[in-house]
């Protein structure tokens, strides 16, 4: 019988994490850490929307407006004081309740400018 025609042991070697305080099981600790990293996003995330609602209800949250748009201190949220803007946020609006498609407002809005 040759060398090579010998059957072999099978070894498996198990790669472990091993520092001061023991060894461990990387799958095992890549696991727990990324349940513990979701769990941390999950967190975060709902800090952040309390944090906003907390805003909201104080008065004090400002998001981004459409175009057209502006915030005022005394009125809140009202049309762009520009009256070409104004015009063209309602050929717009208009288009849109002929047509009913906002690509298609949009494009005959585009020739028309």
């Amino acid at each position: 019988m040759s060398y090579c025609s010998r059957p072999t042991p099978e070894i498996r070697l198990e790669p472990y994490v091993i520092d001061t305080d023991g060894a461990y099981d990387p799958r095992l600790l890549l696991g727990l850490k990324g349940t513990m990293s979701e769990f941390e996003l999950t967190l975060l995330r709902k800090r952040m929307l309390e944090a906003a609602l907390a805003k909201a209800r104080r008065g004090e949250l400002r998001v981004l407006v459409p175009i057209g748009y502006v915030w005022s201190s005394e009125l809140g949220l009202m049309l762009d004081p520009d009256r070409r803007v104004q015009a063209a946020v309602r050929i717009i609006f208009r288009l849109f309740d002929r047509l009913g498609r906002r690509g298609r407002s949009c494009c005959i809005y585009g020739t028309r400018a």
